[in-house]
């Protein structure tokens, strides 16, 4: 029998400042080199006349790089590892979760540009410089079509509220089982988001599948973005890795200085992380999986953790 979640909304305000098989790819083989473009006409491709974005943060998943004047960049994937190519989206553009990366594959020839553009913002896009107010949704679990539809209802809900929120954050445990069926019923309950709608990666999304079948289906399992100032971080807290270490540790050296730290996960934090979190900058961070609501003090990291309502 399907659950049926209820799915938890918080409304934050921060301050300014099938069960197919998957064989794992090994990662794209050469050097990743490509753009990133001012996408004037929002048509997700880029055309005569469009300028390069100069200043952008592009990452593999380990190095972090800035583009050139030209908007171009160069990622030496040493490895000769990357699944993907991501930017960092500033606060000043239309904000997107699902076209901010490239997938990457071994089979990519050394001659592929992998350009990635950023539509301008209208103002109320890039931030009102007041805060950040986003609606965070946790443990969802969906499996079938009751599930999707009742997500369905949910999102509309949040997407037709006035006036619309920065950005919609999933803090893990999209789906149930990590199988084709429930990630696919997952994405279309998420419709067309009108707004910003971010992914965390939680346990159940591998509790019977590899990663590779979040990656195919959502994207990236940790990346940035900024918003109204504030440096957001959705990391990936159960499979940990050294190359999302190196990464961290990169993108607070390039993007990190003078301003706030949010991290969104979906374990709450053990009090090693918190003493981490710490010496890294973080201010806050929003978590999921407990089923409960709880605040977290710490002496200078704030934890909030989220609940999740329902029933069989």
């Amino acid at each position: 029998m399907n659950s049926h979640p209820f799915v938890a909304l918080s409304f934050v305000i921060i301050l300014t400042a099938s069960a197919a098989s998957f064989a794992a790819d090994p990662g794209y083989q050469h050097p990743i080199r490509g753009a990133v473009f001012v996408d004037a006409n929002a048509n997700g491709k880029r055309d005569a006349g469009e300028a390069g974005r100069a200043g952008i943060a592009v990452s593999d998943g380990f190095g972090v790089v800035r583009t050139n004047a030209s908007g171009n960049y160069e990622l030496a994937n040493a490895a000769r590892d990357a699944r993907f190519v991501f930017v960092h989206q500033p606060g000043d553009v239309k904000q997107n979760g699902q076209t901010f990366f490239r997938r990457l594959s071994k089979d990519g020839s050394a001659e592929e540009r992998h350009e990635i553009g950023l539509e301008p913002a209208r103002p109320a896009e890039g931030g009102n410089g007041a805060g950040v107010r986003f609606v965070q949704l946790t443990d969802s679990h969906v499996r079938g079509v009751a599930d999707r539809d009742y997500m369905k209802e949910a999102t509309r809900e949040m997407y037709a509220m006035k006036p619309p929120p920065d950005f919609v954050v999933a803090t893990g445990d999209l789906v149930d089982w990590g199988v084709d069926e429930h990630f696919q019923n997952y994405v279309a309950g998420m419709q067309s988001p009108p707004v910003p709608y971010f992914n965390v990666f939680g346990n159940h999304e591998i509790y019977r599948g590899p990663i590779e079948r979040y990656h195919q289906y959502i994207g990236p399992d940790y990346y940035s973005f900024e918003r109204g100032g504030i440096l957001f971080l959705a990391l990936n807290c159960v499979t940990k890795s050294a190359r999302q270490d190196a990464w961290l540790a990169e993108t607070l050296k390039l993007l990190g200085k003078g301003r706030p730290v949010v991290v969104m996960q979906h374990f709450p934090p053990s009090v090693a992380e918190m003493e981490k979190f710490a010496r890294l900058g973080v201010k806050s961070v929003f978590s999921g999986h407990w089923q409960s609501e709880k605040e977290m003090e710490h002496p200078s990291v704030e934890s909030i953790n989220d609940a999740i309502r329902g029933a069989l």
